[in-house]
């Protein structure tokens, strides 16, 4: 076989008037679910413009698989059939759907945690099972599962205090 022909086995003609007769009737079909969209419940919009983007995509597969035995004026005809419908649903889907609003999002509020000269150092924060760590022959606190928070310390709540901070800091 060359490799223009058809794997079908019909002419290229043949071939070139099935595609035609598919593709101006799914583009019927799709014009007039894009106009029975206005008619259509806002809860159900959603789910009918995903299935007429698909229908789209579906009509742009056939043509893809159709284009090789398709004349060059026909390739534009059907390329521009394909981007009208595009834009017709876009535009409906724009016009029907409500327009998602802008917001920025909120940002957990930081919160500062202070430690005293009035609080022990060793009892800031003790581990799940009310122990506390040891490193090297030192006790030690540990804070975890501090996310979005700020920790003070003091001179006088960490004098003669090893610190060492773990972990990678997200400023």
């Amino acid at each position: 076989m060359k490799d223009c022909e058809p794997m079908s086995g019909l002419t290229i003609a043949e071939e070139a008037e099935k595609f035609h007769e598919s593709f101006v009737s799914n583009q019927d079909n799709l014009n007039k679910m894009i106009a029975d969209a206005e008619t259509i419940n806002q809860e159900d919009l959603h789910a009918h413009f995903s299935l007429l983007n698909t229908m789209l995509q579906n009509l742009h597969r056939q043509y893809s698989a159709s284009s090789p035995y398709l004349k060059i004026y026909y390739r534009k005809i059907y390329q521009d059939s394909l981007q009208s419908l595009q834009l017709k649903i876009q535009e409906a889907e724009s016009k029907l759907l409500p327009r998602k609003k802008f917001g920025f999002k909120n940002k957990r509020m930081k919160t500062i945690t202070s430690v005293s000269s009035s609080i022990n150092k060793h009892n800031l924060i003790k581990t799940e099972d009310k122990k506390q760590d040891v490193y090297d022959g030192i006790e030690s606190c540990s804070v975890q599962n501090k996310n979005d928070a700020t920790i003070v310390l003091t001179a006088s709540s960490v004098s003669g205090t090893y610190i060492m901070v773990m972990g990678s800091p997200f400023l």
